[in-house]
Order: structure tokens, then C-alpha cells, then sequence
């Protein structure tokens, strides 16, 4: 199972990882029968409806959800801008994906999860309208480069991108795993891989457990590097960073939807490149997931005990202090 390394925190921050935890465990519980029964709006709404209900009966803290994944795909939601929990003093954003993966879930194979996010007020990137960004993921080794001041920029060349992450990993260019979705928004990504010779791991969905392996040394992702959903960005942004990995985001307007690039331009960020100061603040931030599905061997799915009652997966919680 992926392990964090232990941080020192607060009570109340302690609380506050266990009101998340306990979201997407009951959520994953909740989601459990629905396990390759083809339904995704029964799955999706099952998991939303625990969610929900658990985190507004929390007196921990507030939220207002400023990005969920719904929306995106007309799913079952928890709405933008709904405020959820009982603390008004100790108010947070929300990001959430109550089921990440919900194709993997409807079907039964690996890679389903259920996973939250919260950052401080005003903080977190909030829903725009635009339904993919470009995504760049790695881990510590390489996060540097990543950085304001590093050398590698998402909107420039793949192919020199890719070279120089693995030259940051000492691996060669072939040496270099990625990950990334397989779409057509992504041929310039993975025309780049196969003209250096890398190994791509191409996703059908779900990129946000990729995401997030690259910053464990046992991972086999060295980076996640697509353009997909934005709330996954958003979510995933947030536990990369907080494992010391790191990210850039930017607006990926698509052709069919004219109306995209007119609200990333009226933002002012067409074409820039977003880091994780202005995707989730730099202060307090907290991520808590629980696999519904297993994922490689890292992670166990649901299960019954021996009286036929469901057990969550594994879960991890994680806060930067």
C-alpha cells in the first residue's frame, strides 16, 4: 500500500483528516454493490449522496465546493458553491471526486477511487467552465524543474520536456515511463514519447492514481503528462504537492466548445501556465482517498468480511501543515 511518511499536525487538523477519511470510506462502502453492475449514475450518485450527507453533518469545519467532477461529465454532483459542514470558523475550498474512475467502477477493473480535497478560503482553483486542462506531473527527484524558475513549461516542446525530466531522474531518454491518456488532444504528447522511445502507459480514464505514484520510488509512472478533466487536475495538484512532487496545469479549450476559450481568455489564462500557488494556495491543505478498486498492487479494493458486510479499501490521508 502506498505509505505517506508521518507529519506532526494540529488536533484540529487531525479531526479534519479524519472527517475526510471517513467521507470516502463510507462513500467507497456505500459505492461497494454497485462494483460491475454497469451503472455509473447508480454508483456515482451513491457515492455523492455519502458524501455529502458526511460532510455537512461535520462540526469540524466548512466547506463550499469550488470544484467537483459532476459537471464535467453530467453526472451526479455536489454542486458548486453548496457550503457543506456545521464550523463557520474553520471555512475551507472543497475540491471532490466522489467516484474517480466511475467507468472502472461500473465495470469492475482496477483504478476506481473516491477522493476529497480541501485548501484554505479562496485558495483553490475554482471551477471555469472549461472541462480539460494539460497536466504535468513528477515526482521529488524531478520537481524542480517544474517550479516558476525550473526549465520545463507545459505549453512548450513535448519532446524536450521529456528529455529533460528523464536527464533530472539520471535515466535515458528511453529509460522515461509516462503515463497518459489515450485521446487525441494527447498526439502531440505521445508522438513526442515514441520519437524518443519511451515507454507510455496509455490511460483509458483515470489519471489521477498515475498522477500521484509518480512521487513514491516504487511507483512504475515517472510522469503524468495528458490533458484531462480539470477538477482531476485540481484534485490531483493538490496530493502531489502536498508529497513534495511536482505539477503545472493550464486551460485546455477544446474545437467543439467555442465558448472554452473565451472564458479562459476573459481569466487572462489562455495559454499560461498554472502552478500549484494559484491551483491550491500555499497554506493549509489536506487529501484523503479510498480505492474502491485495486489499483496494480499498491492498493486493495472493497471487500466483504466474513458476516457479508462491505470494508473499504485502502485509504490515505495526507495534510501540509
Amino acid at each position: 500500500m502506498l505509505q505517506p511518511r508521518p507529519v506532526n499536525l494540529s488536533a484540529n487538523k487531525l479531526l479534519i483528516q479524519e472527517v475526510l477519511t471517513t467521507a470516502t470510506k463510507e462513500a467507497a462502502i456505500a459505492v461497494a454493490p454497485h462494483v460491475g453492475k454497469g451503472d455509473k449514475i447508480a454508483a456515482d450518485q451513491a457515492a455523492v449522496d455519502t458524501i455529502g450527507r458526511i460532510l455537512s453533518d461535520n462540526d469540524v469545519f466548512s466547506c463550499e465546493v469550488v470544484m467537483g467532477e459532476g459537471v464535467k461529465d453530467e453526472a451526479p454532483m455536489l454542486a458548486h458553491g453548496d457550503v457543506l459542514g456545521n464550523n463557520f470558523d474553520s471555512l475551507y475550498d472543497l475540491a471532490v471526486d466522489p467516484i474517480e474512475g466511475t467507468t472502472f467502477v461500473a465495470n469492475g477493473q482496477d483504478g476506481g477511487l473516491s477522493i476529497v480535497a480541501l485548501a484554505e478560503k479562496d485558495q483553490m482553483l475554482p471551477w471555469a467552465g472549461i472541462r480539460y486542462m494539460k497536466k504535468l506531473f513528477v515526482g521529488p527527484k524531478a520537481k524542480d524543474l517544474l517550479t516558476i524558475s525550473g526549465d520545463v513549461r507545459l505549453n512548450g516542446d513535448p519532446e524536450t520536456n521529456l528529455r529533460l525530466i528523464a536527464e533530472a531522474l539520471g535515466k535515458k531518454a528511453s529509460e522515461l515511463v509516462i503515463a497518459a491518456l489515450l485521446r487525441d488532444r494527447n498526439s502531440d504528447i505521445l508522438n513526442a514519447a515514441a520519437k524518443i522511445g519511451a515507454h507510455v502507459i496509455g490511460l483509458s480514464g483515470g489519471d489521477v492514481l498515475p498522477a500521484i505514484s509518480t512521487c513514491f520510488d516504487d511507483s512504475e509512472v515517472d510522469v503524468l503528462y495528458s490533458s484531462g478533466g480539470s477538477p482531476e487536475g485540481v484534485i490531483a495538484t493538490a496530493a502531489v504537492e502536498i508529497l513534495g512532487g511536482g505539477s503545472q496545469l493550464m486551460w485546455d479549450p477544446q474545437n467543439d466548445k467555442p465558448i472554452e476559450r473565451r472564458l479562459a481568455n476573459e481569466r487572462g489564462e489562455l495559454g499560461k501556465v498554472l502552478f500549484p500557488k494559484s491551483i491550491v494556495g500555499q497554506g493549509e491543505l489536506h487529501v484523503a482517498f479510498t480505492a474502491i478498486t485495486p489499483y496494480q498492487d499498491k492498493l486493495t479494493g472493497v471487500s466483504l468480511d466474513d458476516a457479508g458486510n462491505w470494508l473499504p479499501g485502502d485509504t490515505f490521508a495526507r495534510s501540509r501543515a
